[in-house]
């Protein structure tokens, strides 16, 4: 590539997009030296998208960079009082560079000088405040944009070798951004109903996905334990958690214990699809261990399907079985008589069908049917409240779908930070 050393006073359209010339080695033309025209300055601040408020300075080409030298002129106001009562009270003595964009190895920099202000109100002394720069950090809000957007279609290791900054930046770009910019969008919320569930994320280790259920935002990706459920929850400001109403789940303990702890005010919700799944899983434990004892095969998929699907030979097969195996007559019709509940709205009736269902599991002489019917009388008022506002994770389960398609196309993950990036990224 032609370095161009020497070369000064370019506009931001002649290096960028002038047209390839012959005898160029690299990809970006050197265009030769030219003097910039009376409107050139006043148009590189739009092409940068900066936005009103930024005056150009001047331009400098220094091999693969181009250095544009620019002032803020904005309103500033007193940080303590707010006033715009101020004085000017000194300037840096030197630039300050700041990373603003990046083409493959080219790099665009803005270097600015803060103005120092004295407020006459109150007599504090503060530097200027400019909106595309934050204290302390070596590149602007644009820059940070660009690689959110970025990472969602391309790995690490890629980015940071174009963007020309470390692979640790970038995953604190990452985190940012996550961290703060999913919870300033529930801030804006009247009413939250959070829905959660876990996945498999790399062999023994599951993630937690949490969801909020009326807008479909999900703004949380934390490791499937539960103090890191009660760490993340208490990370959230105190507004955002006294707006949650709801919060659905699966019939997981530890996590309706750590609602009950941190949001004493929320309503804990089973979902209906994992209540029927915890039934379906019962009644083929109870199948396994009859076929073991037995030593005969029973056919689990017409227990598996709902009655209203069965036809024919299907139905004379279920007959047959239930009638043999009063065990697994009895969680059928449970499970059954569960399915019918949630086919009503009535939350009285449903109550009685919950009820009939505990105390027929809890009235059965097998100790392993008689564990089924505590477990629902434990979780008998979070399965009931499901009836107030038929809140469910049906959006959460959904999002894990996308989630396990994100670890096929990567052929699996094994790290938990790029997994949480990359998996919010792809969320958003």
């Amino acid at each position: 590539m032609r370095c161009g050393y020497g070369v000064r006073n370019l506009t931001l359209g002649e290096i960028l997009w002038k047209e390839k010339k012959e005898g160029r080695e690299g990809w970006l033309p050197s265009p030769k030296p030219t003097k910039n025209k009376g409107g050139s300055m006043n148009n590189v601040a739009t092409t940068l998208f900066l936005g009103k408020g930024y005056r150009v300075k001047k331009q400098v080409r220094k091999g693969n960079e181009l250095r544009v030298y620019m002032e803020y002129e904005g309103k500033q106001r007193c940080p303590r009082c707010k006033s715009e009562n101020l004085v000017k009270n000194g300037k840096d003595t030197k630039w300050r560079k700041k990373l603003h964009m990046s083409f493959g190895f080219f790099r665009v920099y803005l270097l600015f000088k803060r103005q120092r202000y004295k407020c006459k109100d109150c007599g504090k002394a503060f530097s200027q405040a400019i909106p595309i720069l934050r204290k302390k950090e070596r590149f602007t809000s644009f820059f940070k944009q660009a690689v959110i957007f970025w990472l969602i279609f391309f790995p690490f290791d890629l980015l940071s070798l174009l963007f020309g900054v470390s692979r640790r930046t970038l995953l604190k770009i990452a985190e940012e951004f996550i961290s703060r910019v999913m919870i300033e969008e529930l801030k804006d919320k009247e009413r939250l109903v959070i829905g959660m569930d876990a996945h498999r994320f790399h062999r023994k280790d599951f993630a937690l996905l949490l969801v909020e259920i009326l807008s479909s935002l999900p703004f949380g990706l934390i490791q499937d334990k539960k103090k890191a459920f009660m760490d993340f929850l208490l990370s959230m400001p105190s507004e955002v958690r006294e707006k949650i109403d709801e919060v659905v789940m699966d019939m997981t303990v530890r996590y309706r214990r750590a609602v009950e702890e941190i949001l004493p005010h929320a309503k804990v919700v089973c979902d209906p699809f994992h209540l029927i799944s915890y039934m379906n899983h019962q009644l083929m434990e109870e199948k396994r261990v009859i076929e073991v004892v037995k030593k005969r095969k029973i056919p689990g998929r017409v227990l598996r399907l709902g009655k209203e699907k069965l036809k024919g030979k299907d139905m004379e097969r279920l007959e047959k079985i239930l009638a043999e195996y009063p065990s697994l007559k009895l969680l059928y019709r449970c499970k059954e008589a569960l399915r019918d509940m949630y086919r009503g709205r009535d939350i009285e009736k449903a109550e009685k069908i919950l009820d009939w269902v505990i105390d027929s599991l809890k009235s059965y002489p097998d100790e392993s049917v008689k564990k089924i019917g505590n477990t629902l009388s434990f979780w008998r008022q979070e399965i009931l409240n499901y009836f107030c506002s038929r809140s469910t994770n049906g959006k959460v389960e959904g999002y894990n779908r996308n989630l396990k398609l994100l670890q096929r196309r990567c052929y699996g993950m094994k790290n938990w930070k790029n997994y949480l990036i990359r998996g919010m990224l792809s969320l958003i």
